[in-house]
Parts: structure tokens; sequence; C-alpha cells
């Protein structure tokens, strides 16, 4: 626990003292509220141009009119953000590891230098998103799968919410590894389990607290209907929203953390 609140420590210190490491995540949060107004936009034009014609080829007709536009975005949104982050966002990822690398040995961020690195070894990157993702994937269904269809829908969700965090913090250190040790994917996935195991618990401290900050949005999803009944559809952007802001917050500890503990690790060999 006390590694864990050091390592915290020194992230915030280094995100006060250097605001530029916080641009990699704004530009992703960015990204990701541009595209949830463009799905907004999706039923009138030009933007029904691109996207009215697989709406209305996979959902239907009706989900290009009013009110059922805004009740398809969460589905809209969740497969435009497996694309956002598995481009621009792996991209800003490896930015965000190369500036704490700088910001760790008290150098200027050199965002030319550190954005070089990220796109060399992007594929690299790649491949532990989707070996992450699918984990993460593969053991939220075993956990819905689990339950019978008449249980609690709020326990379920924080369930294969906290099941899916779980299972990727086995690979939570392939990504800083392949940047700052610039290990291919098979190695980046070895050393960052061998460091995982060497870290057990402080990972699970250091990456489960932040992560819980979406748990009240779970909750706020399950009122989203009735909300929706009792104000105006546009609730659904509002939690959309949220959901990006706290995504924004936890992807800053989950990145710069598990990075400031193998820069800390090395130093103390």
């Amino acid at each position: 626990m006390k590694l864990a609140i050091n390592i915290w420590k020194r992230t915030v210190i280094a995100l006060c003292k250097n605001r530029k490491l916080l641009v990699p995540f704004v530009i992703s949060a960015g990204f990701s509220g541009l595209v949830l107004y463009i799905l907004y936009l999706a039923p009138s034009r030009p933007v029904s141009l691109v996207l009215a014609p697989p709406i209305r080829a996979f959902f239907g007709e009706k989900f290009l009119h009013y009110p059922y536009s805004i009740y398809l975005l969460p589905k809209l949104f969740y497969y435009a953000q497996l694309l956002v982050n598995s481009t621009i966002g792996l991209i800003m990822t490896g930015l965000a590891i190369g500036f704490v690398k700088d910001a760790y040995n008290k150098e200027e961020l050199k965002t030319p230098a550190d954005l070089a690195v990220s796109f060399k070894r992007y594929f690299t990157l790649l491949g532990i998103w989707a070996i992450m993702f699918l984990s993460m994937f593969v053991i939220s269904e075993l956990v819905k799968r689990a339950f019978p269809a008449e249980a609690n829908q709020l326990l379920i969700d924080c369930l294969v919410y906290i099941a899916g965090i779980l299972a990727q913090l086995v690979f939570i250190y392939a990504m800083p590894i392949a940047i700052l040790e610039k290990k291919g994917f098979l190695g980046s996935l070895k050393q960052g389990f061998l460091f995982f195991k060497k870290f057990f618990f402080t990972t699970i401290v250091l990456i489960i607290v932040p992560a819980a900050i979406y748990l009240p949005l779970l909750i706020l999803n399950q009122y989203v209907p009735k909300l929706i009944n009792k104000l105006w559809p546009e609730v659904v952007i509002i939690a959309l929203g949220l959901g990006i802001l706290a995504t924004f917050i936890i992807d800053i500890f989950f990145t710069c953390a598990p990075a400031f503990l193998l820069l800390q690790n090395k130093d103390e060999k």
C-alpha cells in the first residue's frame, strides 16, 4: 500500500510540474468527444451520407429518426471507441509513457522524439491492446453467464467491470515495457507478466482504486431509462460524456502509474 501511495504521489507531482503530460490524454478524450458528436449527427446531412447506410442496414430505418437515434448512441459509441482506442488512443498512450520517462529523468518533455517512438512501436502496442481487450471480453462474458437472467443488473454490471479490470492487470506493464525497454510483442508480455507477479498486491491497489471512479457511472446508467422518460432522451449523451471524463482520469493513472513504478524499480536495482 505504501508503495502504491508513493507512485500515486509521484504521478500527481509529475502532472502538476509538467502540464504537457496531460496533452496525450486530452487528445484521446477530445477524439472520443468528437466521435460522440459525429454519431449524434448521424441522421443529419452531411454526416448521414456516410453513417446512414450502415445504421439502416444493421439496425433498421427507425434508428435514423429521433428519439431512436439517441437510444442507439451507446452501442454505436462503444464500437467507435474501439476504433479510437486502437488507433489514436494507442499512439497517445505511447507518447504519454515517453513523457513519463522524460519527467522521471527531470528532462524537458521531448514531443517529437517520444511521438516517433510511439509510432515505431505502434504494432507492438496494438498486439498488446488486442490481448488485453480479448482477455477482458472473455472474462466479462464468463461473469455475465454465471448469473441467471433475473439477477440484479447493477450487481452484474459492477462485477463485470471489476472482472474486466482484473483481467487487464496481468498485461498492465506490457505497454510501458514496449516503449521504455523497446521490447517486442512477446518480450513485453513476458517481462510485463513477471513484473506483475513481483508487484502483485501493489498493482492491484495501484489500478483498482482509480478504476473505482467509474462505478458511480454504472449506477447512473441503471437510471438512464427512467431519466429519459422523466426528462429527455439527451440524458444518454450526458451519461456518455461523463463516461469520457471518467475514462480520461482513469487513463492517466492506468498509463502513468505503471510506467513510474517500472522506472523506479529499475533505478533501485
